[in-house]
């Protein structure tokens, strides 16, 4: 196990990307943010107010999330071979959006446990306040500029700070190691 809690990429993605993520996508198809509970999705606004939209792997934005969950691994050593990737979610935070301390864990599936996470900030930060991305222990916010982008220890606990004004973009996306190494 390594010692890193994250990787941090500023600015990995140019404006043109984000914007071009961003113009793509159809809000009205999103469904409320879900929390996991004992094996049960659970929509609570009390853990989590936001609202995702799915992109498969093979899309563009796809490709950045493997490229930078496999370098983010590699480097912060927090599996030792990944075999897997969760579907990408991309949440939009409105006002009073949140996402309280969790950790990106799930039950194991099909042999697999998420082991590394992928955030990219998706807008500028002038268009909005709150929405810090926060890792316990870090008392900085990780998502300074629009195209940054964080990997982490899906162990690792860390939140989003309610949205005050505005609307924030990110993506997510996870990397999965196989439970029987």
């Amino acid at each position: 196990m390594s010692n890193f809690t994250c990787m941090y990429y500023q600015q990995a993605m140019p404006p043109a990307f984000c914007d071009y993520v961003l113009n793509s996508l159809c809000w009205e198809d999103s469904a409320k943010g879900s929390v996991m509970y004992n094996g049960t999705n659970l929509q609570t606004d009390a853990i989590r107010q936001t609202d995702i939209l799915s992109d498969n792997l093979m899309s563009p934005l796809g490709s950045v999330c493997k490229n930078y969950l496999v370098d983010g691994n590699v480097k912060g050593q927090w599996a030792n071979s990944l075999c897997d990737f969760d579907l990408v979610q991309i949440l939009r935070y409105t006002e009073g959006g949140h996402y309280r301390w969790h950790n990106d864990l799930l039950p194991v599936q099909n042999g697999t446990q998420r082991a590394a996470s992928f955030v990219i900030l998706l807008n500028d930060p002038s268009e909005f306040e709150g929405g810090l991305l926060q890792i316990k222990d870090k008392s900085d916010n990780l998502l300074k500029n629009k195209g940054d982008i964080v990997v982490f220890d899906s162990t690792a606990m860390h939140r989003v700070t309610p949205i005050t004004k505005g609307v924030r973009y990110s993506a997510v996306c996870w990397a999965r190691t196989s439970c029987e190494e």
